[in-house]
């Protein structure tokens, strides 16, 4: 009977250690996790110089209603920019492989244009 007892007792060990570890992802975040839906609002125009990423424009940004316009250091997929029009969009933030070497850590998927408006955006020169 102790027999049974004891090999019960460390069955139940075994199989407890092997369940009260760590997550099977350490915690961390899945890559579906790491992918953030954000607010993104485009100025009416964009930048002349160019991304030094994909060559392609630089579209100047603002992350906030009320924030400060920035060049936009990475890309901007699916977005079809008009030149004289602010646009609101929703982006999905996905970060980029990280094998890859000198790139930016992350680029934006256009998910929605939520307004599109026909304006002059005030842009700092420095921008331009």
């Amino acid at each position: 009977m102790k027999k049974y007892l004891f090999a019960m007792l460390g069955a139940l060990f075994v199989f407890t250690a092997c369940t009260t570890g760590k997550p099977e992802n350490d915690g961390n975040k899945t890559t579906e996790e790491e992918n953030d839906y954000i607010t993104m609002y485009v100025a009416s125009e964009i930048s002349s110089e160019r991304n030094p990423f994909i060559g392609g424009p630089s579209y100047i940004v603002k992350f906030a209603e009320d924030g400060q316009w920035q060049l936009l250091g990475t890309s901007l997929v699916q977005f079809i920019f008009e030149q004289g029009y602010e646009c609101t969009v929703r982006v999905e933030k996905k970060m980029t492989d990280p094998s890859l070497a000198d790139g930016p850590a992350w680029f934006y998927i256009c998910r929605e244009v939520l307004t599109k408006e026909k304006k002059d955006s005030v842009i700092p020169e420095n921008l331009l």
